[in-house]
């Protein structure tokens, strides 16, 4: 016999109100997906990074992303590969909003 049950609430989250958190393939459409959610429930600042420069298809996921609950993703254009740029995009990252609260990959690349 099946029955209506209501999940519970969870009592806490690590995520943080106001939080910056980092995209690997933040402007990709998993990662636009978790940085919409981030932003409209967390008023999170979310940092997208990608391999490629930023174009007309980024700044249009950025629109999608933002709205009006929160601020807008920054995308640094950063190769995950590469350790020399990994530092540099943290650098920047911590610069602009002082800390890192987590880190999300996103990145997915399907050939075939």
């Amino acid at each position: 016999r099946l029955m209506a049950v209501q999940p519970a609430s969870p009592t806490s989250s690590r995520l943080r109100q106001g939080g910056t958190y980092v995209i690997i393939g933040g402007a990709g459409g998993l990662g636009s997906v978790i940085s919409e959610y981030l932003v409209r429930r967390y008023r999170a600042q979310v940092v997208w990074l990608g391999r490629r420069p930023q174009d007309a298809r980024v700044e249009a996921a950025i629109a999608r992303a933002t709205g009006t609950d929160g601020p807008a993703p920054l995308y640094l254009q950063s190769d995950a590969t590469d350790l020399a740029s990994l530092r540099a995009a943290k650098d920047e990252i911590v610069r602009r909003f002082g800390a890192v609260h987590g880190v999300i990959h996103s990145g997915l690349v399907f050939s075939g």
